[in-house]
């Protein structure tokens, strides 16, 4: 019987109950802990972005003066992206379940079955 990781310390709301939900349900090795952590921690950096973002102005001044993106809309999209690859590495159906399908979701699943599933050439052609 292996031992569940220890919560990180520090995590926020949404990073403590995607640590709780996955680890009650999945036995991780040490690789698949530290992508959890990552994971758990970057879900809390998205709330505080996002926090940052609504109590600010979509647009701000350029060096010119010129209305520029908010740099925090940036750092947000790079952090969303960081999530999808880190949950993507997991590779676990129960949090991948939790964001609306998509396309690229489903082919993404198919070809997981496919590749778990013995091929016909290895099992009775060779």
């Amino acid at each position: 019987m292996t031992t569940k990781p220890r919560r990180p310390t520090g995590l926020g709301p949404r990073g403590a109950r995607l640590w709780k939900t996955v680890t009650a349900a999945h036995e991780l090795d040490a690789g698949e802990t530290e992508l959890l952590v990552e994971a758990a921690r970057t879900l809390d950096l998205i709330d505080q972005l996002r926090e940052a973002l609504d109590a600010s102005e979509l647009t701000v001044p350029g060096s010119t003066g010129q209305s520029r993106p908010n740099p925090l809309l940036s750092s947000l999209l790079g952090a969303q992206e960081n999530l999808r690859r880190l949950v993507g590495a997991l590779d676990l159906p129960e949090v991948v379940a939790e964001r609306p399908p998509n396309r690229l979701e489903e082919m993404r699943v198919q070809r997981r079955e496919r590749q778990r599933e013995p091929s016909l050439r290895a099992c009775c052609l060779g």
